[in-house]
């Protein structure tokens, strides 16, 4: 369920957005976010609605996205707010490092209404990408789904033709995380996504930031992170019973096809750059303020960029 209300006048503060008389969710939101759109890399406007995205992975042969939707008030061109009260789907959550809690990574992302909750993408043997919904609707995805420029005005989708599906982007800098387990502070992910700091069990936001560095860190840092990738095909390799020599081969757009598989390797990346200590820090860091007090400033850039 999506409520919008509209904005009295333009830079109305976000405080004064709570006046929607009835229309409040009784429950706590689980995860609330202020925010403003700062620049696209895709066309926006007032009728698109943000929204949280999960893919555990992206391979060759195809993947799922999870859409978790809630309330919004505001402008999604101007400030707006978004309440989420629902975790993202159990099927959304991976065991990645071990003695660390499941989680969802994913992004806030802007979708048309009644985006579907799930799609799926499959290669077919010709090489199109397939996506079917999660009431079974299928369609082949398209560069170009609206048809020529203003041929469609009213077409709000960006992968299949005739349908208003797909992610108009997610929100550059920043990852969202639910874990079904509290993170302690200084474990794995406590340092390697919150700079040592306790992770709580539903909804964390996690900002990256740029940190300059002299070139001798830099070589530093890239030595480093060589040496994780060998301890982490080390490891990877013991704990399975394979012989890897080369990382790639294991995720290789998941030529293994095995989902598990790639999670295992990712999860012992970020283990090797924790205890390797390639982790700069500051790089990574919580967001407790939700943009409250200042709105988060989102740039929205194409999936994976």
């Amino acid at each position: 369920m999506t409520l919008r209300c509209g904005m009295a006048a333009a830079g109305l503060a976000l405080a004064s957005l709570s006046g929607c008389a009835g229309e409040e969710n009784a429950r706590p939101a689980l995860l609330s976010l202020h925010a403003t759109v700062a620049a696209s890399a895709m066309p926006l406007n007032n009728i698109l609605e943000p929204a949280l995205t999960f893919t555990p992975f992206v391979t060759a042969f195809g993947h799922t996205e999870f859409i978790v939707t809630g309330e919004h008030r505001g402008e999604l061109l101007d400030q707006f707010s978004l309440d989420i009260y629902e975790p993202p789907p159990k099927a959304a959550l991976t065991t990645l490092t071990r003695g660390e809690p499941a989680v969802a990574i994913g992004a806030i992302t802007i979708v048309s209404p009644e985006h579907p909750s799930r799609l799926e993408f499959s290669r077919e043997d010709s090489g199109a990408m397939r996506v079917c919904d999660d009431q079974g609707q299928c369609g082949t995805a398209r560069a170009n789904p609206c048809g020529a420029l203003n041929a469609s005005p009213s077409c709000l989708g960006t992968i299949v033709p005739g349908r208003n599906w797909g992610n108009h982007g997610i929100a550059g800098r920043y990852l969202v995380m639910y874990l079904d387990d509290t993170a302690a502070a200084g474990s794995i992910y406590s340092q390697f996504f919150a700079g040592g700091r306790e992770l709580e069990q539903g909804y964390n936001l996690i900002r990256y930031k740029n940190i300059a560095l002299s070139a001798i860190d830099q070589t530093r840092y890239s030595d480093c992170q060589k040496r994780a990738t060998e301890t982490a095909l080390s490891r990877f390799n013991a704990d399975h019973g394979t012989s890897y020599t080369d990382h790639s081969s294991i995720s290789n757009e998941g030529r293994e096809g095995n989902l598990q598989l790639l999670a295992d390797w990712d999860g012992m990346m970020i283990e090797s750059t924790v205890t390797e200590g390639c982790v700069v820090p500051g790089s990574q860091q919580l967001v407790d303020d939700h943009g409250e007090t200042d709105p988060l400033s989102l740039v929205f850039v194409p999936l994976g960029t």
